[in-house]
């Protein structure tokens, strides 16, 4: 992992980050070109997550310590979930996630790391420390996925199930190596199946 300048690890804000790839709703269902634009914020504990495909939009995060989701079909609102507990553990464990895009703060006190093996450590935040991930590294110290039982809302129900983000290809950007394609897992061993695809980064600001 590589770290900035020291002015960029202490003053930096948070990042936004947008990527294109393609999604899916089901491990059947046809792939939909999809373009995101997050929004994460430090060390306020904030995250506004765009996401925008053919036939429909969804904008979810924290903000205030209060989760929200958002989402439309056909241009018709669909969904509107106010905060529950829920609601942001599962956005919660997607800022866990999304901290690769902000490696300073893996040496900061508002996250919590604890070593399980010369590769693995589990990841929470200081402030919330009941919500827990797991980082696992490569041998060049470079960030290979992220794991967490997490909520995901199916049938009007939150259900928790084995989530895993794959972070592959990295590359320079803004003076860090950051990784350029991302990859979204539901389930686990034969259940489990790929839902989002980011294949690029098509923009990356240091706020």
């Amino acid at each position: 992992m590589s770290y900035a300048n020291p002015y960029k690890i202490t003053r930096a804000l948070g990042v936004i980050l947008e990527q294109s790839g393609k999604t899916r709703l089901t491990a059947s269902s046809k792939w939909q070109k999809v373009k995101t634009i997050s929004e994460i914020n430090y060390p306020k504990i904030e995250i506004n997550q765009k996401t925008e495909s053919f036939l429909s939009s969804q904008t979810a995060g924290i903000a205030n310590d209060k989760a929200f989701l958002k989402s439309k079909f056909f241009g018709l609102k669909k969904l509107n979930e106010s905060s529950s507990e829920e609601l942001f553990q599962w956005a919660a464990h997607s800022y866990l996630a999304s901290l690769v895009w902000m490696p300073w703060i893996f040496i900061s006190e508002h996250v919590i790391l604890k070593p399980i093996d010369d590769f693995t450590v589990t990841i929470s935040l200081a402030r919330f420390p009941n919500i827990v991930g797991e980082f696992s590294f490569t041998e060049e110290a470079r960030i290979s996925h992220f794991k967490a039982n997490r909520y995901k809302f199916e049938n009007n129900n939150f259900q928790i199930q084995p989530w895993k983000v794959d972070y592959s290809k990295y590359n320079i950007k803004k003076s860090f190596k950051l990784p350029t394609q991302l990859k979204c897992f539901w389930g686990e061993n034969e259940e489990e199946y790929l839902y989002l695809d980011l294949e690029k980064v098509l923009g990356y600001t240091v706020k």
